[in-house]
């Protein structure tokens, strides 16, 4: 998602275009003014046939939730999810699938979901997008079909969501950020990892809270100081993440739809802030109340030290800190007001 990708991109401008000179200017601005017009082939390797992008229908849900749930996953952790769910996500956008040249069975798929209201990166209010599931089958790794994906989506959604002015979002977990620097994330995140069944009953039980609270609290904490976050969504409607009200905190957790190796569910502080300022303080004993009414006790929470995700570094206790891996954001189409330093404000959950 890196914004080198866009110097080997036919819609962008190359070597010896006036507009390259703007190119890393740090105005914040769509890169691409005008929808991508062309993507390049795939050749099935076995074959050279020329794939065919499809946009994937709800009759495909069961096929796609079967396919990501074998092929979605790492070394710890796989995806999990149902055909209901591929449904719900579908109708925030789109899914693309590409089937096999001589079968019925799907090679690789990415999703598109639009953000209600958009997002400020910037300029407030820009048109935004999450972009996730990208799954390719093993056997057609390595063979430039992510990157066809890539053209796929970025042209699909101009066409289909009316989406010409907007960008995509893409967040990546990395065992370090090292490896992702090149890619010019706009912020790297630490996380840490709590196992659920190591909470004890908290002084204050958590409560459920309503839309109208989460939705001021959040306004709030954002308003309070914009310039802290590169990347911010005052969006809090996303039905995979839970929210909490409890020792005069907002805790948003979501549902990363991942399991463990041990197939313990695996849950993600998207939002954590007091109600007051200091916003950003003293979070550790709110956020393992609201983990405490989470609606499982087996399992792993994650946070990180993003300033609204946890905003802890060194979480005491029982947090396993230092080898829980970074979580990184990117955006496509879109120079940004800082790379790499950034933080965020995003109370939604992947995919």
């Amino acid at each position: 998602m890196s914004s080198f990708h866009f110097f080997s991109d036919p819609d962008y401008p190359g070597p010896g275009s006036s507009d390259l000179i703007r190119f890393w200017d740090r105005e914040p601005r769509q890169l691409r003014m005008k929808p991508r017009m062309q993507i390049p082939e795939y050749r099935f390797p076995d074959s050279s046939k020329i794939a065919k992008p499809l946009i994937a229908k709800s009759e495909d849900a069961p096929q796609i939730a079967n396919f990501w749930n074998k092929y979605y996953s790492e070394e710890d952790w796989r995806f999990k999810c149902t055909f209901e769910e591929i449904v719900k996500w579908m109708e925030q956008g789109f899914i693309i699938l590409i089937r096999n040249n001589n079968k019925d069975e799907i090679i690789s798929t990415f999703a598109f979901r639009k953000i209600k209201g958009g997002v400020i990166c910037g300029i407030p209010n820009s048109q935004a997008a999450i972009v996730d599931g990208l799954v390719v089958k093993p056997e057609f790794r390595k063979t430039g079909l992510a990157s066809y994906m890539m053209a796929c989506i970025d042209k699909f959604s101009s066409e289909l969501h009316d989406f010409p002015q907007g960008f995509l979002i893409w967040f990546r977990e990395q065992l370090t950020p090292i490896n992702n620097v090149l890619q010019t994330p706009i912020a790297i995140l630490k996380y840490s990892y709590l196992n659920l069944d190591t909470l004890k009953q908290t002084e204050e039980n958590a409560k459920k809270a309503t839309p109208e609270f989460v939705k001021k609290i959040v306004n709030r904490v954002y308003n309070h100081d914009p310039s802290k976050f590169t990347l911010a969504s005052l969006s809090t409607t996303d039905s995979g993440v839970l929210w909490f009200s409890t020792m005069g905190a907002l805790i948003g957790i979501a549902d990363t739809h991942r399991v463990s190796i041990y197939e313990q569910p695996i849950w993600e502080i998207v939002f954590a802030a007091n109600e007051h300022i200091p916003f950003f303080m003293n979070l550790q004993n709110a956020i393992e109340s609201a983990a405490y009414s989470l609606p499982c006790k087996n399992g792993l929470l994650f946070l990180s030290n993003g300033i609204s995700r946890g905003n802890m570094s060194n979480p005491t206790g029982n947090w396993v800190c230092g080898r829980s891996g970074y979580l990184t954001a990117h955006v496509f189409n879109w120079m940004p007001p800082t790379f790499l330093t950034g933080d965020i404000l995003f109370p939604h959950s992947c995919i």
